[in-house]
C-alpha cells in the first residue's frame, strides 16, 4: 500500500522531464511480468516510484498507479494521455473511458476567446488556428472543441454569439407561449420538440453536435414540422407578414448557384490527387486549375497545386501551362495565395521552404520553414525541414535545436496515427522521417531525446 501511494504521489508532481517518466511507463507497459525497480534521477525532481533505489513495485501497483495519474487532475496532459495510453494498451481500462484531455482543449479555446473577444477568428477556422494555442502536443490535430458553446465564441466572437442567442431566445419564447396557450397535442409536440433541443444542447456542452450537418438538419427538420404543426389552427397570414419570408427565399435561391462550384471544386481537387497518384501529371495540372477556379476562396487546397507544380520544375515537365521553367514561379505563386487565403495554415509556408531549399535559396528557405513553425509548433516535419534547411546553409549549431524538437515530437505523433489509423503510409513516413532526424543528429555528434 505505501509502495502504491508513493507512486501515484510521485507521479502527481508533473516532474519537468516528462520523458523520463513516459519511457519509463511504457517500457514498464512491453515487459508486464517483471518487477519494477525505481532509479535515481537527482537532477529531476521526480517522484517516489522513479526516486527510490533498490525499490521493487509490483505489476497491479504500477497499474493502479498510472490510473490515478492519468484520471487524475495534475500533471500534464501529454504526460497523462501517455499514461492513458500505457493503461489501454495493457488493458487495464476501457476504450473511450479515458477524456481528461478536454478540459486542457477547452482552455486552448478560451485562449482564442480571448485574444478574439468581439468578432472572433472566423467562422469555420477552430481546426487551423488550434495548433498555434494548443499546449498539448498530442492532440494538435484537432477539428473541433468539443464544446458548441466555446467553439461559437471562439469562432464568431461575442457579437455572432449574442445573435445567435437572441434568435434562440426569441424561438424558445414564441414555442413557450403556444406552450402554454395550446391544447394537449400542441404539447406533446412542442414537449417533444424542446426534449430534443434540450438533449442536443446538453451534450454539446462535451462535443460538437451542431457542427455535424446531418444533426443540425435533423433539428432544422423537426422545428419545421412542429411549427407546421402548431400552426395549422392558425390563419393564413397577412400579405405584409408573408414579405418578411422574401430575404429567407432570396437566400434560398442564391444558395444553389454558390454550392455547385463549390461541390465541383471538391470532386475536382479529389481527381487531381488520384491523377498525381496514377502519374497523370497533365491531367491533374488542369483539374487543380479547374478546381482552383471553381472556388478561389479556398486556400487549403491550393498548396497541394503548388506541390505538384514544385515538383514538375525540379523535373523539367512541361504542362498545358507552360514550360517546365514557368512552374517555380507559378508555384511560388500559389503557395503565397494559400498563405492569404489561410493565414493560420503552416503547410503553405512550409512547401514554399522546401521549393527555396531545392533551389539552393537557403536564407530565404529557413525564414519560410520558421513561419511554418511558428503556426504549428507541434509538427515535427517543419522541425526537421527547418534543421535540414539551416545544415544546408552551414548552421551545424543552429541545426541542432530543431532537429532534437523533431525526435522528440515524432514519437508522439506515431502514438496517434497509431492508436487512430493505424500503420498506414503517413505512419511509415514518419518513422522514415524520425530515422532521418536521429540520423542528421548523430551525424552533428548529438545524441536525440
Amino acid at each position: 500500500g505505501g509502495h502504491k501511494e508513493g507512486a501515484s504521489q510521485g507521479l502527481n508532481q508533473a516532474p519537468s522531464q516528462g520523458e523520463v517518466e513516459r519511457s519509463y511507463h511504457l517500457y514498464a507497459v512491453q515487459h508486464p511480468p517483471a518487477p519494477t525497480r525505481g532509479k535515481q534521477k537527482r537532477e529531476v525532481p521526480v517522484g517516489s516510484m522513479l526516486a527510490c533505489e533498490h525499490t521493487f513495485v509490483s505489476w497491479e501497483e504500477l497499474l493502479s498507479a498510472l490510473r490515478d495519474f492519468a484520471f487524475g487532475q495534475r500533471g500534464s496532459d501529454a504526460l497523462r494521455y501517455n499514461a492513458a495510453m500505457a493503461l489501454l494498451d495493457a488493458d487495464a481500462i476501457q476504450p473511450g473511458s479515458f477524456r481528461m484531455w478536454r478540459g486542457g482543449t477547452w482552455q486552448d479555446t478560451v485562449k482564442m476567446i480571448r485574444e478574439y473577444p468581439i468578432l472572433g477568428a472566423g467562422l469555420g477556422t477552430y481546426h487551423t488556428i488550434y495548433p498555434t494555442y494548443a499546449h498539448t502536443e498530442n492532440l494538435f490535430g484537432l477539428e473541433y472543441a468539443h464544446n458548441d458553446y466555446l467553439q461559437l465564441l471562439a469562432e464568431v466572437g461575442v457579437a455572432g454569439t449574442a445573435l445567435a442567442a437572441l434568435a434562440l431566445a426569441w424561438g424558445v419564447g414564441r414555442a413557450a407561449g403556444r406552450y402554454r396557450r395550446g391544447g394537449p397535442t400542441d404539447q406533446i409536440w412542442l414537449g417533444t420538440w424542446g426534449a430534443t433541443c434540450a438533449a442536443v444542447g446538453v451534450t454539446s456542452l462535451v462535443d460538437s453536435t451542431l457542427s455535424v450537418i446531418p444533426n443540425a438538419i435533423m433539428v432544422a427538420g423537426f422545428t419545421a414540422a412542429v411549427a407546421a404543426h402548431a400552426s395549422l389552427d392558425h390563419p393564413p397570414l397577412r400579405f405584409w407578414k408573408r414579405l418578411l419570408a422574401l430575404p429567407l427565399a432570396a437566400v434560398l435561391a442564391g444558395l444553389l448557384p454558390v454550392l455547385v462550384p463549390l461541390a465541383r471544386a471538391s470532386v475536382l481537387d479529389a481527381e487531381a490527387h488520384r491523377d498525381v497518384k496514377l502519374g497523370r501529371y497533365a491531367q491533374a495540372v488542369d483539374a487543380f486549375r479547374r478546381a482552383a477556379a471553381a472556388d478561389p476562396l479556398n486556400g487549403e487546397a491550393l498548396p497541394y497545386f503548388g506541390d505538384l507544380m514544385a515538383d514538375l520544375y525540379l523535373r523539367r515537365i512541361d504542362t498545358s501551362l507552360g514550360g517546365w521553367r514557368t512552374a517555380r514561379a507559378r508555384a511560388e505563386d500559389l503557395y503565397v495565395r494559400a498563405g492569404r487565403l489561410s493565414p493560420w495554415d503552416g503547410y503553405a509556408r512550409a512547401a514554399l521552404g522546401r521549393l527555396r531549399r531545392a533551389e539552393g535559396r537557403y536564407p530565404e528557405a529557413t525564414a519560410a520553414f520558421r513561419q511554418a513553425v511558428s503556426l504549428d509548433p507541434y509538427s515535427p516535419r517543419y522541425r526537421l525541414w527547418l534543421g535540414e534547411a539551416l545544415l544546408s546553409m552551414g548552421d551545424r549549431r543552429g541545426a541542432v535545436g530543431p532537429l532534437r524538437e523533431a525526435a522528440r515530437l515524432y514519437p508522439i505523433e506515431l502514438l496517434v496515427i497509431e492508436h487512430h489509423v493505424g500503420h498506414d503510409t503517413v505512419y511509415a513516413q514518419d518513422q522514415t522521417d524520425l530515422g532521418e532526424a536521429h540520423r542528421l543528429l548523430a551525424q552533428l555528434g548529438e545524441e536525440a531525446p
